[in-house]
């Protein structure tokens, strides 16, 4: 979550002293709040935000201008109250919320006005999960296969199979050591 100055609002979100109309310069969809230090509701909003931060990473952007310090801001959506959020779509103007709200409305608000649902990110997050388990799962079978080969190796090359083995005298045993051994590694 980063927090805006006036030129950094301007170069992010919008250039209001070059354009008269809305015209949002972001690349992802938004949410702004605009906050006080002083304001209690605004200090219970901002972990909430800080959560749909983390959740919608690389779907939205979550800025915060502190209306204390950048006051014409607030004076250019009209902004008479804090904590107020402005959602900012891709496209069209932005819808604004005045006051404390709770996650899961910020979240419906969120699905409306930006077209960011929560099955969308749950759909992303699985595939990320899938993906993972995947190069996991792959990493552990080589790690079998391969150790099983060393297993055999072994067996063949100390002389296992004369008994001088320590392990032991028997090839399976020696193969499903090297397994278990290089699928522990490889995990």
């Amino acid at each position: 979550m980063e927090i805006l100055t006036l030129e950094s609002f301007k170069a992010k979100l919008f250039d209001f002293q070059s354009h008269k109309d809305w015209k949002y310069a972001g690349d992802l969809p938004a949410v702004v709040d605009f906050y006080a230090d002083w304001c209690g509701p605004c200090r219970a909003l901002a972990p909430i935000l800080d959560e749909i931060s983390r959740e919608y990473k690389g779907k939205l952007h979550v800025y915060k201008v502190n209306t204390e310090t950048n006051p014409e801001l607030a004076e250019l959506f009209g902004i008479r109250s804090i904590p107020s959020v402005l959602f900012v779509p891709m496209t069209g103007e932005p819808a604004i919320a005045a006051g404390m709200a709770p996650k899961a409305e910020i979240k419906k608000v969120i699905g409306e006005v930006l077209g960011i649902t929560e099955s969308l990110i749950v759909n992303e997050s699985r595939r990320a999960e899938a993906v993972m388990w995947q190069i996991f799962s792959t990493k552990l079978i080589l790690g079998v296969i391969l150790g099983g080969v060393a297993g055999f190796a072994w067996y063949r090359v100390v002389g296992c199979s004369t008994g001088a083995c320590p392990l032991t005298s028997n090839p399976y045993i020696s193969v499903l050591y090297g397994s278990v051994m290089g699928g522990l590694a490889a995990a």
